[in-house]
């Protein structure tokens, strides 16, 4: 038939035009649950003040303490983690051994961070578990024993921070596992960052996989404190992304600046950062 061809030519030109419209829309639709973020924990070892507080174990770490402690001392402290935080670039930051508000606010200022949370309990030497943040979180909140879990929420995703007794002292073990069991009260979608002080082989932490936390640093990849000449992986992150379709991965940061010969620089802090990144997930998500 005579135009025919012309038909046929307009009508597939025409379907690959419909084909490309509908490809780049669908590729324009924002999609609420794949904004990507990254977040980080540092235990930053000792940060406190160099106030005494008659309240807590902190006389060391005053001018006339052990360690004469000063606002010099304490202010090259602050740039020496700063400069730390800045190369990690991460949008939400847990922080472990952090005093109170008025040291976590100067190190977030000089960090570049807006917003600073922490909420204080009853450790006997004062330390406790801070956030910084580029976001502005929501119900941010402590429960469970000892330093508790530090959770703020950001867009239908919980971040959730920790640092659990260390191995010195009694009955630790059994502390360890009652601050593993507060997990099971987190509801989910959350990424857990903390300081376990156990490895992912010991106990508690094994426990954490029986309520459905997955781990998201390769064992053979983490080595976060150097314990008597060995390194160990007591740091480390997790992921419980109930019903919201989460992509996470995660990994222990060894920045040269941070190493004195193969030894962590007691300037900075003992332990090594943990870095993930992950998708937040909207309500509608949950």
């Amino acid at each position: 038939m005579p135009g025919a061809p012309a038909r046929g030519f307009r009508f597939a030109l025409l379907t690959l035009v419909c084909l490309l419209y509908l490809t780049f829309t669908e590729e324009a639709r924002p999609d609420p649950g794949s904004d990507r973020i990254t977040v980080a924990f540092w235990n930053v070892y000792n940060l406190f003040d160099t106030v005494d507080d008659p309240l807590k174990q902190d006389e060391e770490f005053t001018p006339t303490g052990k360690f004469h402690w000063t606002e010099e001392r304490l202010s090259t402290r602050i740039e020496a983690l700063a400069s730390i935080l800045t190369e990690l670039d991460a949008d939400i930051v847990g922080l472990a051994e952090v005093e109170n508000m008025t040291v976590l606010k100067r190190l977030g200022q000089a960090a570049g961070y807006r917003y600073a949370y922490l909420i204080e309990r009853e450790d006997a030497r004062g330390i406790d578990v801070g956030i910084l943040s580029r976001k502005e979180l929501s119900n941010v909140r402590n429960s469970g024993p000892g330093r508790g879990y530090i959770v703020g929420s950001y867009r239908g995703t919980d971040f959730a921070f920790t640092h659990w007794k260390s191995k010195l002292g009694s009955r630790t073990q059994a502390r360890r596992l009652s601050n593993a069991a507060h997990a099971k009260t987190l509801k989910p979608p959350y990424i857990l960052l903390g300081d376990f002080n156990e490895e992912p082989s010991e106990p508690a932490r094994q426990s954490l996989g029986s309520i459905g936390l997955m781990d998201l640093i390769e064992r053979t990849a983490c080595a976060s404190f150097l314990e008597k000449s060995k390194w160990i992986c007591i740091d480390g992150a997790y992921m419980k992304p109930g019903k919201c379709r989460m992509n996470a991965q995660a990994r222990i940061v060894r920045l040269p600046a941070m190493m004195v010969g193969k030894k962590p620089d007691p300037a900075y802090s003992d332990h090594f950062p943990v870095l993930a990144e992950t998708n937040t997930c909207d309500q509608g998500n949950d």
